[in-house]
């Protein structure tokens, strides 16, 4: 009787914790992404956005041009604000917020920087904070 219980304390607490595994795998990770529809920095990183995407399907990219939408323009002011960006670094494009950092520009590093960002916060090393809403 005492192996029983021991057996299901067993199944119970590993259920538990392939539950939680479950789980933090099925998060998705939201990434908003603001850029101007003539800035080539800007389509670089869309086209890095779309491999990632592909990479990583837990992912989801909100894409905002921030140009000719006054609109967008708002919600990244509510980015600027939530990520507390310092008046110096407003105004860049493209600025790409993952769940715990924000980027402005982009090249090799921006990219690698993105995606370390992203595993981390997939492999729950990090929580993902709340969302803005829009």
């Amino acid at each position: 009787m005492k192996n029983f219980f021991w057996a299901l304390f067993i199944i119970i607490f590993l259920s538990s914790v392939i539950k939680a595994d479950f789980s933090l795998a099925q998060q998705k990770v939201e990434i908003n992404f603001f850029y101007s529809a003539i800035c080539p920095h800007c389509e670089k990183e869309k086209e890095f956005l779309k491999e990632l995407k592909e990479k990583y399907p837990e992912i989801e990219i909100k894409e905002y041009e921030v140009i000719s939408n006054p609109e967008n323009k708002e919600i990244l002011n509510q980015f600027y604000e939530k990520y507390q960006v310092p008046e110096k670094d407003k105004g860049w494009v493209p600025i790409t917020f993952t769940p715990d950092k924000y980027f402005i520009g982009f090249n090799q590093q921006i990219a690698e920087d993105i995606e370390s960002c992203i595993k981390e916060c997939l492999i729950g090393e990090k929580p993902a904070p709340q969302k803005i809403k829009i």
